[in-house]
């Protein structure tokens, strides 16, 4: 009976332990991130690192490349930058950076996920909450050129060359002075990641 009784405790004690576990600690360490599923389509890490300093330059121009007729992915990140969590709709669209004007699905098309996104709040929580975005960007085999990428909630937009490398400042400077057609959303975003992207530098000019 005694066995039985110790047993009975022992089962208890562990039941126990585990729902203050669940319920109390573990929440303490968790980011209450959305989205990490998407992380795993986008292994490498942006931005790169950067090129070693030029003195005869003021900045370095970094831009995204793909391949024409391929699909690359990028990962995003989001907060409201305010206490409270808000809802927006993620979008994408690339822009000829020779006049800014958009560029057809049938060339480059971006989709994104999820649907709508809920940006969390920030609400003094450290680290700070984020929920993670997909996009995927498919160029046709016709899609070589020098282009300006736009999503949601990150600015400035990234030049983009597709079928290109290495590049030089002149390719995107019209769209680079230009870029007032990202979209406008509630919330803030930044680059995670990326999948079969590549990146390419150009020195920016001191008169640019």
């Amino acid at each position: 009976m005694n066995k039985r009784i110790v047993l009975a405790v022992s089962i208890a004690i562990i039941v126990l332990a585990v729902v203050v576990l669940t319920v109390f600690v573990f929440p303490l360490f968790q980011t209450r991130s959305t989205g990490l599923q998407y992380l795993e389509q986008c292994p490498t890490r942006w931005p790169p690192q950067m090129p070693g300093p030029n003195t005869s330059q003021l900045e370095t121009l970094v831009a995204m490349t793909m391949n024409p007729g391929t699909v690359t992915k990028i990962c995003a990140e989001y907060n409201s930058e305010s206490s409270n969590s808000v809802t927006g709709i993620l979008n994408g669209s690339v822009y000829f950076q020779s006049n800014m004007t958009k560029v057809p699905p049938s060339l480059i098309q971006v989709t994104a996920e999820p649907q709508p996104l809920i940006a969390p709040g920030i609400g003094g929580d450290s680290p700070v909450p984020v929920a993670y975005g997909l996009f995927p960007i498919s160029g046709s085999s016709s899609a070589p050129g020098f282009y300006l990428l736009c999503l949601s909630g990150i600015f400035p937009a990234m030049p983009l060359a597709v079928g290109y490398e290495p590049i030089t400042y002149s390719d995107f400077a019209y769209g680079l002075h230009h870029q007032n057609q990202c979209s406008n959303v509630p919330f803030f975003g930044s680059y995670v990641s990326v999948n079969n992207v590549g990146v390419a530098y150009s020195y920016v000019p001191l008169n640019a």
